[in-house]
């Protein structure tokens, strides 16, 4: 029975967090730096001490390092993005007014899922010859009957459609493609999975093979094949070195 090669979408072939970095410093940063000296705290540059540029320049570089910490070395955002604290409201079973305050985890996932799924998936950039190395691995699995690929992403709401305009925008001709609430789920339809995500590397089933394609948040996810790109598996594909 041919084999499934599963591609995780989100870091092989699409630059989703390089997005999602773009739109959180347009949302929270650029968009919102103050220039007034009364809300720029104490000891940092007042307007008449130095132009309005340097001033915006001196502001943005304090957000950046009030809510950024770089690198993203770690698989959980919240550990690298901090989302200014926001309050809702809902009604109780009496239907008296309650507030309660969002968590990090809370204002991360309606920012990426509800908030800005579009901008995100839809807009992201592709990553450098993975669309064009993800075609000439299909075409050799059809060509030579020797594997199906499927792609995958972890994906809710909006986000499934928004990933079909990325598959637009870019002309990808993908075949099967399965979005899943939780990244262990790809396994359910691939014996091996490329991959980056955290949760999936470690949560590869025994019989199963996880390739994993480098990145600074998953230098301490253990794999015994693992490249820089989809093209450094696909050369060793095709040199005979990795075999399924």
């Amino acid at each position: 029975m041919k084999k499934v090669i599963g591609i995780g979408i989100d870091g092989v072939l699409r630059d989703v967090l390089g997005q999602f970095d773009n739109i959180f410093r347009k949302k929270y940063i650029f968009d919102s730096a103050e220039l007034k000296t009364e809300d720029m705290g104490d000891g940092q540059l007042k307007l008449g001490d130095t132009t309005e540029e340097d001033a915006r320049s001196f502001a943005v570089k304090q957000k950046e390092l009030n809510l950024i910490r770089m690198p993203v070395d770690t698989a959980d955002l919240t550990n690298h993005y901090t989302f200014p604290e926001r309050k809702e409201e809902f009604l109780d079973e009496d239907g008296n007014k309650e507030t309660f305050t969002l968590s990090q985890e809370e204002l991360l996932e309606k920012f990426i899922f509800e908030e800005y799924p579009y901008q995100i998936f839809a807009k992201a950039d592709p990553i450098k010859n993975a669309i064009d190395i993800f075609h000439k691995m299909q075409n050799k699995g059809i060509k030579d009957d020797s594997y199906d690929i499927v792609l995958m992403s972890k994906l809710k709401g909006a986000s499934i459609p928004s990933t079909f305009t990325f598959f637009g925008n870019n002309h990808i001709r993908v075949k099967n493609f399965v979005a899943v609430d939780e990244e262990w789920q790809k396994w359910e339809h691939c014996d091996i999975l490329i991959d980056c995500s955290s949760e999936a590397i470690q949560s590869c089933p025994e019989g199963k093979t996880i390739i994993k394609i480098n990145q600074e948040w998953n230098s301490w996810d253990f794999s015994e094949k693992s490249f820089d790109s989809l093209e450094d598996v696909f050369n060793s594909i095709r040199k005979e070195e990795l075999v399924f």
